[in-house]
């Protein structure tokens, strides 16, 4: 029962199915790019090569997502061109003035776009910046002219955008619909999995740490493909609500599932006579959700199961047991609600769900949007000062790669070594433009020969661009090439000026990767580490914040933030899976906290005052003021508190149950929480309030 994925479907025939789907995306991005040139050499556009290079870079496999894209592209281009001729109009005869303005909106516009990260705005920022590059180097030789060159560099990129998007629209169009249903289906899947597995006590063997990963993968990848099918399936627009909803679940079953693991763990190491008490109630239920079937009487089962507060207060091994208990309940209701959700998204229905439909909050990092900028900034100042020292031609050309290398890499773990391989597939693309310019070109007459002499090349490298290993490698030499190429009506042949752009390629490409070596020899572990502290931040701020505050959005930046983790993370590295494993438990932390917060209007005074010391101390310690065995002492006390109270017995329990699980947690993850090694949990009996 594991495999969930192309049931059905013969490795052979899938791998033909994805070559013919890849050939089929090569072809349109070629006829596209082909269309986009034609229109331009027909217009006498004095660069049609921007025509063709643009349909490359904006075309991608998902109709949606070209869509989604290509007017924030179209915005992108003209704020950018518009800029280039004020700065130009401005500062005509003081290059030092116009490099610094440049420098100024290129780098507000990389902060912008490294903010928004995935969203359609973030390219079209990132398109203002490089293209007021674009159009002011090349007119800062022709000042007067800087109008005509900035409306034929808008014709010919938005030629580019309009095209591809008109072709994935037309032609054989993928739509990101369809490809989100088979995402949903894959989701509910994994998750079922996973859920069977943590009850049975295999949720760390490498089959479920595949579902787990998986469903983490794909839940903010549904999130991109909602905002992408919307635009290309109707459908999909009158179930968005369902889809939210559904989205919702799965962010919720994933921590809670956490939280069962860790528990359950721990009553398998220092209670196992309890967790044998458990077995047969955790086997049913996981039986039940991976046959997506309800077991009769599990639930009656279940409340019968769960332990009372004298219980509770008699052995405290038992509030872990009432933990899991609880949990599982809450695993079944988010299933069959899971369930029902995603049976009405597959079958195009409408399913309103519990409440108002949650919405995905992104995180913002402003320290990577600022770090990103004032290199690509820096950059951009040091090559024009080589530029304008030496007065050659072609360094504005150099300085224009910069731009452009420094704006595509910003988002890199490390940008010098992905301009690094740009720089290198670069090199190659020079020899082979050089033989189109000098030996193909000139042996053959009329637009469906020099169609033909490039598909020769490009479909063939069109195929990797869909398949994320290769198109970091495809892409830059795709883009050097066609640029190196330099389409025009009446090409210049002179083997000078070919040598110079192949230069200025090289020496533009080249100082990016020494000025990110020199100004950003930051790598993957400074993101890693990023992402950990701003999920401490986070629940810094639910601590602080009023018991009322949206849960949802501190799960969405937290999911977001995993989503980014799981891409940085070895699957096999324990390190790494511990990291992983804190960033879910901090989930089910701010779970509780909320609890927490929410439970205390119900209490007395001290109650309340010893509880809320509990979370004040959670919070210091998250915001980096405060650590180790205080935190737990003060949890411990507002716990013992919490037993003592004279209070209904069910408010009493949420609170004991919600400061024992943040308790846990925190143990079971002391180092990801900053907590030296002996705050793991202890024996249960040694916790005794």
């Amino acid at each position: 029962m594991r495999p969930y994925g192309g049931a059905g479907e013969t490795p052979g025939r899938g791998a033909m199915t994805a070559l013919a789907r890849d050939l089929a995306f090569s072809l349109k991005t070629f006829g596209a790019g082909m269309l986009a040139a034609w229109i331009a050499l027909r217009l006498d556009l004095p660069q049609p090569t921007w025509a063709l290079l643009t349909a490359y870079i904006v075309s991608q496999p998902l109709a949606g997502a070209v869509l989604a894209k290509s007017a924030a592209r179209i915005a992108g281009t003209f704020a950018g061109a518009a800029m280039a001729v004020t700065l130009i109009a401005c500062f005509a005869d003081a290059r030092e003035f116009f490099v610094a303005g440049l420098a100024l909106w290129v780098g507000a516009c990389l902060y912008v776009s490294i903010l928004l990260r995935d969203a359609p705005g973030s390219y079209g920022a990132m398109l203002a910046g490089y293209t007021a590059a674009i159009v002011g180097f090349a007119a800062v030789e022709t000042p007067l002219a800087v109008f005509d060159t900035a409306v034929a560099r808008v014709t010919e990129i938005c030629l580019g955008i309009g095209c591809a998007t008109l072709v994935s629209r037309v032609v054989l169009p993928l739509t990101a619909g369809r490809v989100l249903v088979r995402t949903v289906r894959d989701s509910v899947q994994a998750a079922r999995l996973w859920a069977a597995d943590v009850l049975r006590g295999t949720g760390d063997d490498r089959a479920a740490l595949a579902d787990r990963r998986k469903l983490l993968a794909d839940l903010m990848t549904v999130d991109l493909l909602r905002a992408q099918a919307r635009l290309d399936t109707p459908r999909i627009r009158a179930q968005d609500e369902t889809l939210r909803h559904l989205q919702a679940r799965l962010l919720s079953l994933a921590s809670i599932l956490v939280s069962i693991q860790d528990r359950h763990r721990l009553l398998l190491r220092d209670r196992p006579d309890r967790a044998l008490a458990l077995a047969p109630l955790l086997d049913d239920a996981a039986a039940a959700i991976e046959a997506g079937r309800p077991v009769p009487g599990l639930r009656r089962r279940l409340a019968a199961a769960l332990p009372d507060l004298a219980a509770l207060r008699a052995d405290p091994a038992r509030r872990l047991e009432y933990i899991v208990l609880a949990r599982l309940r809450d695993v079944l209701t988010t299933m069959g609600e899971l369930r029902g959700l995603a049976r009405a998204f597959l079958r195009g229905e409408a399913k309103p769900g519990k409440g108002p439909a949650p919405g995905l909050a992104r995180y913002r990092d402003h320290t990577q949007a600022l770090v990103g900028a004032l290199v690509a900034a820096l950059a951009l100042a040091a090559v024009s000062a080589f530029w304008i020292g030496t007065g050659w031609s072609y360094g504005g050309t150099a300085a224009t790669l910069v731009v452009v290398v420094c704006s595509l890499m910003a988002t890199l773990d490390d940008p010098a070594a992905g301009a690094l391989g740009f720089l290198k597939l670069s090199a190659v693309a020079i020899p082979v433009a050089a033989l189109y310019d000098y030996a193909v070109f000139p042996a053959i007459d009329g637009f469906t020969q020099l169609a033909v002499s490039l598909g020769l090349v490009l479909v063939p490298l069109g195929l990797l661009i869909p398949n994320r290993r290769f198109a970091p490698m495809v892409m830059p030499l795709i883009m050097s090439l066609i640029a190196i190429i330099g389409l025009q009506n009446r090409p210049v042949l002179a083997f000078e000026a070919f040598l110079n752009a192949a230069f200025a390629l090289i020496l533009g490409i080249g100082a990016s990767v020494v000025l990110f070596r020199l100004l950003r020899p930051l790598g993957v572990d400074w993101t890693v580490q990023r992402h950990v502290e701003g999920i401490r931040r986070d629940l810094a701020a639910l601590c602080a914040a009023p018991a009322g505050r949206d849960h949802g959005r501190f799960a969405s930046h937290t999911f977001d933030r995993i989503n980014a983790l799981i891409t940085r993370l070895g699957p096999d590295d324990l390190d790494h899976r511990a990291i992983l494993q804190g960033s879910l438990a901090a989930l089910r932390i701010g779970h509780n906290i909320l609890f927490v917060q929410q439970a205390l209007g119900e209490f007395d005074p001290a109650l309340r005052a010893a509880a809320g010391a509990g979370i004040a101390a959670l919070g210091r310690h998250f915001a980096g003021a405060g650590a180790g065995p205080d935190l737990l002492a003060a949890l411990d006390a507002a716990t013992a508190r919490a037993l003592a109270a004279d209070a209904p017995e069910a408010h009493v329990t949420t609170l004991v149950v919600a400061l024992s699980g943040i308790r846990t947690s925190l143990g079971e993850h002391a180092g990801f929480f900053r907590l030296p090694p002996e705050s793991a949990p202890a024996p249960p009996e040694e916790v005794a309030a």
